[in-house]
């Protein structure tokens, strides 16, 4: 569930903010997988209030939502007609402390179920639709892994640039 909200103003701001949770599995051990599962069908992808869209449970992590939680705090402006500027901080959490890789992750390192604290993302999407049949977008990603990964795993970096030309 999340908002946004847009203030009004030249620049359009706006502010949004997020909950997700899917919920684990709370006896891995018993033969039975009660955790939920996303279908597949999913792209995991929105636009909050600019023009691009963009992973919303994080660029550089990008986890499927089992056995997550997800905490999402957005800001964004309109700096011209046709541009936008979106920020958003991720907090992830484990429901139940489990080793093990994070579903549907890009980062590949494993838990080691001590902790429920996956940790922290930054993302930074920028929009450019200012020409007649040109798009300019990029986005960057960054995740700080938290307690739940041993401590030898690094920060983990995303950068996607690319441009649409319609014809």
């Amino acid at each position: 569930m999340g908002a946004t909200y847009r203030f009004a103003g030249d620049i359009q701001p706006s502010l949004t903010l997020g909950y997700a949770f899917g919920s684990g599995d709370p006896d891995p051990d018993d033969g039975t997988d009660r955790q939920f599962r996303q279908t597949g069908l999913h792209d995991n992808s929105y636009r909050f209030n600019g023009f691009e869209e963009f992973r919303y449970y994080g660029e550089a992590l990008d986890p499927d939502l089992s056995n997550l939680h997800v905490l999402t705090v957005g800001a964004g402006i309109r700096p011209t007609e046709r541009s936008s500027i979106d920020l958003t901080y991720h907090y992830y959490r484990q429901d139940k402390a489990v080793s093990g890789e994070v579903p549907g992750a890009r980062v590949s390192a494993e838990t080691t179920g001590d902790s429920r604290n996956i940790g922290h993302g930054l993302n930074l999407i920028l929009a450019y639709y200012g020409f007649e049949d040109i798009r300019l977008r990029a986005k960057l990603g960054y995740f700080s892994p938290g307690n739940a990964f041993d401590a030898r795993v690094e920060d983990a970096y995303f950068i996607e640039t690319g441009f649409e030309i319609q014809f």
